[in-house]
């Protein structure tokens, strides 16, 4: 790949640049040291797109932030609060936030807990038990169901079987198909054909999806975003709602 002779190269979702995923592509391009973050002096220009050019971590923030030399572009006109200024030219919607509360769920383990300590983030098997709490997920369907009919939903399940369980649950409740699945192991063309359909509003109105559609999904149509998988990641949290 590196004999190609790339002039420039550019990286979509650049906060998720130092994943294990893009240090194998970078490398591979001839952009990154093979075992530090760093740009070789050889590389071509790197250039990184994101509508969140963070980390949760701060000490990630800064990796991030050094590997793009500290160079960080943004328009003029949006000045400190780009957020606000998207949000009054209406490119941006504004949120209104609801809080589902739910009584009786079961704590983490000893080893959960220590796991969460560790690495600051919710334990996967805990987000997967937490898609099994029936008193839970009567609250998240008994609110989904009781959204007028015109609303288009984006709903953030905690697994697969969560979000095959909900759709199943939207899908008897209104004895007809308003709801559809989608994840990492559905068809490209299956998977297109559901977006079209929920974006222009024929039939799909609940969207219910694992981690496929929280980066770089751009739906203007949807008037709610149901998110029942937890995170402590900032930057997750607001690609999910953004």
């Amino acid at each position: 790949l590196c004999e190609v002779g790339f002039s420039c190269v550019v990286v979509d979702e650049a906060h998720g640049i130092l994943t294990s995923e893009f240090r194998t592509v970078l490398v591979a391009l001839g952009i990154r040291a093979q075992k530090e973050w760093r740009m070789l002096d050889t590389a071509p220009p790197l250039i990184g797109l994101s509508a969140t050019p963070w980390r949760s971590k701060d000490s990630e923030s800064r990796a991030l932030g050094k590997f793009f030399d500290r160079r960080l572009l943004k328009p003029k006109k949006l000045g400190k609060m780009p957020i606000d200024v998207l949000q009054q030219q209406g490119i941006l919607s504004r949120v209104r936030y609801r809080r589902l509360r739910a009584k009786g769920i079961k704590p983490m383990t000893p080893r959960q807990k220590r796991r969460f300590e560790q690495f600051g983030d919710l334990p996967a098997d805990y987000i997967e038990a937490l898609g099994r709490e029936e008193e839970r997920n009567s609250i998240i369907i008994n609110r989904l169901l009781a959204l007028p009919r015109k609303r288009r939903t984006l709903v953030f399940a905690c697994s697969v079987e969560h979000a095959q369980l909900l759709t199943l649950a939207l899908n008897q409740a209104h004895e007809e198909r308003v709801a559809a699945l989608l994840t990492a192991t559905t068809p490209r063309s299956t998977r297109h054909s559901i977006i079209e359909e929920f974006r222009q509003g024929s039939g799909v109105r609940f969207l219910c999806n694992v981690g496929v559609l929280v980066a770089g999904f751009d739906a203007p149509a949807t008037d709610v975003v149901c998110i029942t998988r937890p995170t402590c990641s900032t930057a997750r949290y607001e690609q999910m709602v953004g």
